[in-house]
């Protein structure tokens, strides 16, 4: 997950949204097959989120910079054994991206 992080700070300084979407898709599968929950694995391989990520970092361009702090937050959240916090700012998370298409200067 520090990998990802470091390569999405990497794509930030960049501006290469293709390699920040590779990156997010790395950290997160990592959370999910750390789970060893075999139903979490295959939807998220049914949901398609590398493509997803994909495509929102294209046609959304949010901040890189921003993406990848967040991304050091929720890791952090989770080094501290934070379990509260850890799921609140991954909800969080979550529902800041599934909202972004949706706001009006979008």
């Amino acid at each position: 997950m520090e990998k990802a992080i470091t390569e999405m700070r990497r794509s930030a300084e960049t501006g290469d949204a293709e390699l920040m979407s590779t990156s997010s898709s790395t950290f997160h599968r990592v959370v999910v097959e750390a789970s060893e929950n075999r139903l979490l694995i295959r939807a998220w391989e049914a949901l398609q989120i590398e493509a997803r990520t994909s495509i929102a970092l294209m046609v959304l361009e949010p901040d890189l910079a921003t993406v990848a702090e967040d991304h050091q937050q929720l890791l952090q959240d989770m080094l501290d054994d934070d379990v509260e916090r850890a799921c609140r700012h991954a909800r969080e998370h979550q529902l800041a991206y599934a909202q972004l298409p949706h706001r009006p200067h979008q």
